[in-house]
């Protein structure tokens, strides 16, 4: 069997899990620290706090579904300072194009 050139795409999600279960990482640990970070921002009403290069976002028009608090997010769009290169954006966009088009290209199912 020929082997082919495969390219995927590994989500966010993916690598929280990866982390969580070969390396060890304590997920709940790291949560109750976010939590802890955006709480002191919600506690003087603020819609976001930023710890070094990290903007949290306080989120309290929207309820967690299993619990009902006000949502804490990391978005993974960057402030100007925090900026890709020129290179690197280019260089994102261009994968992000491809696997745009591939996806067009795929035959749906159903």
């Amino acid at each position: 069997m020929k082997r082919r050139e495969v390219r995927l795409h590994v989500t966010d999600h993916a690598v929280l899990r990866y982390l969580e279960r070969v390396h060890g990482l304590d997920v709940e640990a790291l949560r109750d620290h976010i939590g802890d970070l955006a709480k002191i921002g919600a506690e003087y009403q603020a819609s976001s706090v930023v710890v070094g290069k990290v903007r949290i976002i306080i989120d309290e028009r929207h309820e967690c579904d299993p619990c009902g608090l006000p949502i804490v997010a990391v978005p993974t769009v960057l402030a100007g300072w925090m900026k890709r290169s020129d290179a690197e954006e280019r260089k994102r966009r261009s994968r992000a194009e491809r696997a745009r088009q591939r996806l067009e290209q795929e035959p749906r199912n159903g």
